[in-house]
């Protein structure tokens, strides 16, 4: 799933004063921005030009008073158009003005949304640093490292937590399962992340948004057992073709290249599936 871009809870500095707008005013515009954004993430078919336009003008007004907020809102504007230049560029510029927890979330859930899942799990571990002892924060931070299969560190935070939330027992479960698993099938993680990486810059140069990662072992090859990386996504089965011969030439001439033992493909999700991802 897309993880929501995290909206203003705490007071805005003083430095962010204006004379024209109160500081509820100021909390209230933020929110709001964010929020439109959110509402584009979840439904992409509601993109339009002139509507991110729009945004990018509000985006300009509130950099005069919440910068910060207003970056990372130009950096989601920039990857909802596959902008990835200026995603990188409006993330940096924002985290160089403040690396809050609500900043470092949004921006990995930034990089999220070009595909850069490896940048996406640096940052919200990042974040979790300053949040160590929180569960949502937790979770935020496992779903990113489950994402781009750092199995190990996701079991180590998941499982500190596993009696706090139910969605943290079953992070726990999940990579204490593929760790198993690689360690039984003697798959190196790092194996792994590569394919994910390779999966995922596939999928942005075609601009597609993943919406999940799942990973499992398969016992559906006549000579055992294989791990499978199946990257989830909104669209059909013609794009699910595209991508899955994307990644075969990709792979083609790579020597260590074995899909009968380590397996990427790609899953088309419906609109049923999507509401249960």
């Amino acid at each position: 799933m897309i993880e929501s871009l995290l909206t203003k809870t705490e007071r805005l500095s003083s430095s962010l004063n204006h004379p024209c707008m109160t500081q509820a005013q100021r909390l209230t515009t933020a929110n709001g921005l964010l929020e439109e954004v959110q509402l584009y993430v979840y439904q992409p078919e509601r993109v339009t030009d002139f509507g991110l336009r729009k945004l990018d003008r509000e985006a300009d007004k509130l950099a005069a008073v919440d910068a910060a907020t207003a970056y990372t809102i130009k950096a989601a504007i920039s990857a909802l158009r596959w902008d990835i230049e200026s995603v990188n560029h409006w993330t940096n510029v924002a985290l160089r003005l403040e690396k809050s927890y609500q900043s470092l979330i949004n921006a990995a859930i930034n990089m999220r949304l070009i595909g850069d899942v490896s940048a996406s799990a640096d940052l919200a571990l990042e974040a979790f640093q300053q949040s160590s002892s929180d569960a949502d924060a937790a979770d935020m931070v496992c779903r990113a490292l489950m994402l781009d299969a750092r199995f190990e560190e996701a079991f180590e935070i998941s499982h500190s937590f596993k009696n706090s939330k139910d969605s943290l027992l079953k992070t726990s479960n999940e990579a204490g399962r593929a760790i198993a698993d690689l360690a039984r099938l003697q798959i190196a993680q790092d194996d792994v992340r590569r394919h994910v990486e390779a999966g995922a810059l596939v999928a942005a140069e075609r601009h597609v948004q993943i919406k999940a990662i799942e990973n499992f072992a398969s016992d559906d090859v006549e000579d055992g057992e294989r791990f499978v990386v199946s990257i989830h996504f909104s669209g059909d089965i013609s794009k699910e073709i595209e991508l899955d011969e994307a990644i075969v030439e990709k792979f083609l001439d790579d020597p260590e290249w074995d899909p009968m033992r380590l397996s990427l493909e790609f899953k088309y999700l419906t609109p049923d599936e999507l509401l249960s991802e």
